[in-house]
Formats: C-alpha cells, structure tokens, sequence
C-alpha cells in the first residue's frame, strides 16, 4: 500500500472516530456532567465528614479530660456513644461510683449498695458494647469484680470470682490486670474471707447525726442560763467560789505615788478591782 493511500486511511478512521465520538457526547453528555459532579460532590463530602469527625473527636477528648464527676462522664458516653471516647467515659462513670461505694461503705450501708449497684450496671453496659479497647475491657472487668465482692450479700463471692476469672482467660495472667485477678480469686477461696464478707454484710452501718454546735446542744448546757458553767474556772459576775470573775471585765494596776522608786527585785502589786458604775 502506498503512503498516500495509508495516509487517507488514517484520516478516515481519525473522522470516523471523531464522528461517533460527537454522537456519543451529544446523546449522553449530561448523564456524563451528572456522574462528574456526583464524583466531586461525594469527595468532597467525604473530606468534610473526616473533618468534623476529627474536631468532634477532639473536642470529645478535651471534655472527657475535663469532667470530674460521674455525671459529667455519663453525658460524655451517651453524646459519643460508640467512640473510643465514650468507652473511657463509661469506664470512669463507672469507676466513679464504684469509689463512692467504697467510701461511704463503713459510713452508710443505703448509700454505698445504691453506688454499688449504679457502679456494676456501668460496667456491664460496657462490656456488653462492641469495640471496647483491650486496657477498657480489662479495667471494666476488674472493676466489675470489685463491686460484685464489695456488694455481695452473705458472703456470696462467686459472681465476683466469675468475673475476675474472666481477665484471666480473656487477657492471660502476664496482663496488666491478670495478676491482682489471681490475687483476689485466691483471697475470695479462702473461708476467712467469706466469713468477713458475711459478718460485714449484717452490720448495715448508718450515717452518724451531726453534732449540734456546742452552745445549741442541750445535753452540754443548760438553755436557761448563758453558758458560763462550761468552765469551771470562771464564774459570772456576782457569783463567789473558785474563779470567781470581779464585778467588772476590766482592772488596773495600783501604781506608786510619784517620786517612789520601785525596786527592780520587787512583785507587781495586785489589781485594784473597780467598780462598775
């Protein structure tokens, strides 16, 4: 085939091409600019959805680190609910009222089994969600073994054991929390310490009335008169005896007449009561 021929031969088939090329651009150009603008529209709706995730999560953190108290941790859990964010809140919820119970246990007895309870409720809601971080899981289930030996009633330590056990399965005993889980499942057999948990259980310690004010309480002094008996070094003006007050608050020296000279060795001279007038 000659040049010329091959060169006519390119030039048809390039309009060919353009020809059909036209046809297809005209027939389905706007499906086309539709799909292109579907494309940018999802990309850049993308990248603004990781952008406020990243600010909100951010933001989530900086309150968490914030908060100091159970309530505080619970809204946290609940706004972010299924965030790592929210794990680590549940957790110190949790952890919150499991220390309330502790410290209120020698004190009141309503008190610490209703933060008990609020404590173990907290826990099992985390370590019932998905995607709890392993050190979560593991510090939810010490705790959760924590409130159930604290709470049980009767000396009834087998859900504590349970759950101790558990982070031994789960997570080993080389694991942070596998050791004190050991511990305390061997601590929780031994009959001291079921016979400990039984006794404490009866005691149901309740919370101690104040004290009234010294001079309010009527088993210190008698309201009939002002509380001047309550030392018995010092009587009310009037009244004789042993610390007996003068007739007024105030007293002066007796001073030498002028020109006497005082010797440096000599006593004070007494008080000179006066009289009120």
């Amino acid at each position: 085939m000659k040049r010329e021929q091959r060169h006519e031969l390119h030039t048809h088939e390039l309009q060919e091409w353009s020809l059909e090329t036209k046809l297809f651009l005209e027939r389905y150009a706007t499906p086309i600019i539709v799909a292109v603008c579907a494309v940018l529209l999802l990309t850049v709706g993308i990248w603004a959805w990781r952008r406020n995730v990243e600010q909100r999560t951010t933001a989530a953190w900086a309150r968490l680190s914030d908060a100091n108290s159970a309530e505080q941790y619970a809204e946290i859990a609940d706004e972010f609910s299924g965030s790592e964010v929210a794990a680590w809140a549940r957790l110190r919820e949790s952890e919150s009222h499991l220390q309330d119970g502790m410290q209120s246990a020698f004190s009141s007895y309503d008190n610490s089994r209703s933060s008990f309870r609020a404590a173990e409720a907290g826990f099992r809601k985390l370590l019932d969600g998905r995607g709890v971080p392993p050190m979560v899981r593991q510090r939810a289930l010490f705790g959760l073994g924590t409130a159930l030996e604290a709470s049980s009633s009767e000396g009834a330590l087998a859900p504590a054991i349970d759950a101790y056990q558990e982070i031994i399965d789960e997570f080993g005993e080389a694991s942070l929390y596998g050791k004190p889980a050991k511990e305390r499942i061997a601590a929780l057999k031994s009959p001291q310490q079921s016979e400990f948990y039984a006794w404490f259980d009866k005691q149901r310690p309740k919370p101690r009335d104040r004290d009234l004010p010294a001079d309010l309480d009527p088993r210190r002094h008698d309201l009939s008169r002002p509380p001047f008996g309550s030392d018995p070094f010092f009587r009310p003006p009037g009244e004789s005896g042993a610390g007996a007050a003068p007739p007024v608050s105030a007293t002066v020296p007796i001073l030498p007449p002028p020109g006497d000279e005082v010797p440096a060795d000599s006593p004070p001279p007494p008080p000179l009561p006066v009289e009120a007038p």
